[in-house]
């Protein structure tokens, strides 16, 4: 969520983020359940309690949030915590009763999701919900706004709670009704932020090593996710063990990292003329971490995808490597892997190549695509050089190029296919705030593709299932529903019921959606309702009217051999049920049947076929000819068969 407090940046076990902007480190799995998301939202509830500093009014709203049904909207200036001070109300939000703890959700306002993809919030008083909109448009929060009064009339008919992160802009477009509801945060005090952060992290310091006057204005002016970037900083300076001399060192170089790298990235690429030079740069930059040697060919590869064929001199007429790489201020450490000797360094020239050279940015995108399919990288190196990839697409604006290297790296096939490079991508984009939306899109349109890859298929539902499905279930059950009715469509459907299956309103926006979308998939629909609800009787509060156009549709737009075993299938679901609500279940049939004499002739038949003698059947089927007969003598009087 956009300016989310910053867990990953301490005691992290993977890689930390070398510059400006969110890193993710993306951990995405191919098989198994994916983890419960309320038990993600405690630990990550858990690691914020102790690090959180409470702004200025925070009291206010936390009492107004003490009222069940309270919705609250928080505002304040850009970047003073307000989204992790919207986690910490709902968190400390008193509960109703002892028992389990409700839902803690991050809902979603996205005016440009289809409106069934959003599904209609339902709430419990136990429940806790999240709307940030502090990253949503001027031109967007109209729309929003509405959006929102919905979610608010549901959590206060349903005694839940809401706490919205209003955006910068909300103050001259505010509904009026919406006033009242208004909490005005104010910036909690940067030292003890930080004081608080390092203590935690294990770096210990006082208050008077933080009063520097070089600190000053940062202190003063920087949002909570620079000061948090600041605190990364120094534990990687402590970490690096290029930095000697204690806190004060570690000090220096995080904040000459959070403020000085970009001006100096620019001298020393304007100082270098040499094309070999400048390529060797980006590409160390690029493959921080990497091997030597690796990143020596990668950058002969760059000379060429650039158009300069090899620059450099060749075989003992070229200055020898650790030469050229020392003479960059690149360092090679025994292990034979390359690092910047200044802190934050490779993400400031990572960031100069591509803001400042936009006629390479195509090339650059080939090369990355070349590099990460050369041998000598490991995984995680090439985890690494697509998290970069993807920032600095991202930041200049050309999401393209991230799907198409996503699409390109899934459906290659074996053996040259990088499935978890593209699922990388994707879930890096999918969290990406400026770009998610479109992320969305595009996997949306993937999904119902019928000429879909296999691999970009099971990539993409590795990511609804583990990445999308944490921030917008519902548009996650609605992909996965459409990939489910692929072609060897078994591993969607094991997702999609997986993830159904630990929510039950989730479970019941799937049952909506299959119960209600007739069309050429009808008969695909009902075979996955069929499944989703195994070995048991049917809901007696499905959408009868609607379900029997589904059956009519799969009926009319397949052939009998297709749904005549759906038939048989659906027959044993109902007699599990009480004798009482099986009428409409049993109806749904005949009236999908009317005004065809051969379906309604089939369907005779294979009631037939399913009763055969058995005398517990007897009654369903009995039931459902003399509905067909009556039926069917409604036709011949002219009446269309009650349809």
């Amino acid at each position: 969520m956009p300016g989310d407090f910053s867990s990953s940046f301490f005691g992290a076990t993977g890689p930390v983020n070398q510059g400006p902007g969110p890193q993710y480190n993306v951990w995405v799995t191919s098989t198994g359940k994916a983890r419960d998301r309320l038990h993600i939202g405690w630990e990550r509830r858990a690691d914020l309690c102790k690090r959180f500093i409470r702004p200025g009014n925070y009291g206010e709203a936390a009492r107004r949030l003490e009222v069940p049904g309270a919705v609250v909207l928080l505002q304040g200036p850009a970047g003073s915590g307000r989204s992790a001070a919207a986690i910490m109300l709902l968190h400390e939000a008193p509960a109703p009763g002892a028992g389990e703890e409700g839902r803690f959700e991050e809902l979603t306002a996205d005016p440009s999701a289809d409106p069934s993809e959003r599904g209609l919030l339902d709430a419990d008083p136990r429940d806790r919900f999240l709307l940030d909109l502090s990253g949503t448009s001027y031109e967007d929060f109209p729309e929003v706004q509405k959006i929102l009064a919905l979610h608010r009339g549901v959590v206060e008919r349903a005694k839940a709670r809401l706490v919205v992160v209003l955006p910068a802009c909300a103050d001259p477009l505010l509904d009026p009704q919406l006033a009242p509801l208004v909490v005005l945060l104010r910036r909690p005090r940067p030292l003890a932020v930080v004081r608080r952060a390092l203590r935690v992290a294990g770096v210990p310091c006082e208050v008077e090593q933080l009063r520097t006057p070089a600190l000053a204005g940062f202190f003063a002016n920087a949002p909570m996710s620079e000061l948090v970037r600041f605190c990364a900083m120094v534990l990687r300076a402590r970490d690096s063990g290029h930095h000697d001399g204690g806190f004060d060192t570690w000090r220096e170089e995080a904040r000459r990292a959070v403020n000085d790298r970009t001006a100096e990235a620019a001298k020393q690429v304007a100082r270098l003329t040499a094309v070999e030079d400048r390529a060797l740069l980006l590409t160390a930059a690029m493959l921080h971490g990497a091997p030597a040697d690796a990143v020596f060919h990668s950058r002969n590869l760059l000379l060429r995808a650039l158009g300069h064929g090899d620059a450099a001199a060749h075989g003992l007429a070229q200055r020898d490597f650790l030469d050229q790489l020392t003479t960059l201020g690149v360092l090679r450490n025994e292990a034979g892997r390359i690092s910047f000797a200044k802190l934050a360094y490779d993400a400031a020239i990572r960031r100069h190549f591509w803001l400042h050279f936009p006629d390479l940015r195509d090339a650059l995108s080939s090369w990355v695509d070349g590099t990460i399919r050369r041998d000598g990288l490991t995984s995680d190196d090439r985890t690494d050089l697509v998290i970069r990839f993807t920032e600095q697409v991202l930041g200049v604006g050309r999401p393209g190029d991230l799907l198409e290297k996503a699409e390109r790296w899934a459906g290659t096939g074996p053996p040259r296919a990088r499935y978890a490079e593209a699922a990388t991508a994707l879930a890096l984009g999918l969290r990406d705030e400026r770009q998610s939306s479109l992320i969305r899109r595009q996997i949306w349109d993937w999904s119902k593709s019928p000429e879909l890859a296999p691999g970009l298929f099971r990539v993409l539902t590795d990511v609804c299932r583990d990445v999308l499905a944490r921030t917008h279930p519902h548009q996650a059950v609605v992909r996965l529903h459409h990939l489910a009715l692929q072609r060897n469509g078994e591993y969607a459907r094991t997702a999609l019921f997986d993830l159904v299956a630990g929510d039950p309103r989730l479970r019941r926006f799937l049952i909506n959606r299959l119960t209600t979308h007739a069309g050429p998939r009808s008969l695909g629909n009902l075979g996955l309702l069929r499944a989703l609800i195994p070995q048991a009787a049917l809901p007696s509060d499905l959408p009868w009217q609607e379900l029997a156009h589904v059956w009519r549709a799969a009926m009319f737009q397949s052939a009998p051999e297709a749904w005549g075993p759906l038939v048989q299938s659906w027959l044993d679901a109902v007699s599990l049920m009480l004798p009482a609500r099986r009428d409409p279940a049993l109806d749904v049939l005949v009236r999908a049947a009317a005004g065809s004499g051969d379906h309604t002739n089939r369907l005779y038949a294979i009631t037939c076929t399913w009763e055969a003698g058995r005398p517990e059947r007897e009654s369903i089927a009995t039931w459902l000819w003399e509905r067909i007969d009556r039926t069917l003598d409604l036709a011949a009087a002219g009446s269309g068969g009650g349809w």
